[in-house]
């Protein structure tokens, strides 16, 4: 990957030890960094050069930077989003998602298992920005982890607060549902 990264210019050509090591000052290392992080992150190579530019421009404004990492979060918050259930005859299911702002907090899943019954989740995070969306991602992670065809609302709400309570020691605040709709059988 390092040689694919010097390739596409994001690290510089680095001199070499006669027996052909690379040998990196912090600098180079650092930025080596940076890429890892972003990928983990999700960005990929073209948004990461763009970041790359503007943190070697000192003369840049920091808007640019929050720009394209706002948009990004919002990328990312979109994709989270589930898949409406397969609808029936005489049940058609309907979701809309809308920020005040680019990331807003609010977010909803859907876990939909064998016997037809679909797991519900309705949450909003305090904040916005990518704060919220970093949240919404542990909160997705969570609720499909502990949605599980034998588990009430309430166990699986319970899990998830455990859980987050003790991941976040409190902060960010989080409100949300946990329901359980069972069209065949006409429960909510």
């Amino acid at each position: 990957m390092i040689r694919h990264y010097e390739t596409l210019g994001l690290l510089p050509q680095v001199p070499r030890t006669e027996a052909g090591y690379r040998q990196y000052d912090e600098a180079t290392v650092h930025t080596l960094r940076f890429i890892r992080r972003a990928r983990d992150l999700g960005f990929g190579l073209p948004e990461i050069e763009t970041l790359l530019g503007l943190w070697r421009n000192r003369r840049r404004s920091s808007k640019d930077v929050k720009r394209i990492a706002t948009e990004h979060a919002a990328d990312l918050q979109r994709r989270l989003l589930p898949s409406l259930p397969a609808g029936r005859a005489d049940v058609e299911w309907a979701a809309a998602l809308r920020s005040a702002g680019q990331i807003g907090g609010d977010f909803y899943d859907l876990v939909s298992f064998a016997d037809g019954r679909t797991m519900l989740l309705a949450a909003d995070v305090a904040g916005k920005g990518i704060p919220a969306a970093m949240a919404l991602s542990t909160l997705r992670a969570a609720f499909r982890a502990f949605a599980l065809p034998d588990h009430s609302p309430a166990h699986v709400l319970t899990d998830i607060s455990t859980t987050l309570h003790d991941q976040w020691a409190g902060a960010p605040y989080l409100t949300g549902i946990v329901a359980l709709v069972d069209v065949a059988g006409g429960a909510l």
